[in-house]
């Protein structure tokens, strides 16, 4: 009987070593499984700040280009500014004016 009893023993030895190494297994792979969350969500929460510094500058420069726009559109009746821009950008003269177009000498044919 003792020779039985020894393979038992040795048998129940053998399973609770390989049950200690199967626990130390699962909870290294716990605690590994929980590191990885943690520097997933990090990385993501990182991107999402990128992301939202990003569109915070694009909104500051949109609010920019709004105040300018809103500007030039509260001078569509102003008849100095539409004067301006009909000299300036459509080269217009007003009635009795006379327009001169002064070349410079690179552009005046040479005679041969």
């Amino acid at each position: 009987m003792g020779a039985i009893s020894l393979k038992a023993a040795r048998r129940r030895e053998r399973l609770k070593r390989a049950l200690a190494r199967l626990a130390l297994g699962g909870l290294i792979l716990l605690i590994l499984g929980i590191v990885y969350l943690f520097i997933s969500r990090a990385v993501a929460i990182k991107r999402l700040e990128a992301e939202l510094a990003r569109l915070a500058r694009l909104e500051k420069e949109l609010l920019q280009e709004r105040r300018a726009l809103e500007g030039l559109y509260a001078k569509r009746f102003d008849n100095e500014y539409m004067e301006y821009l009909a000299r300036k950008k459509l080269g217009l003269i007003a009635p009795g004016e006379e327009k001169y177009i002064i070349l410079g000498l690179e552009e005046v044919p040479q005679e041969r």
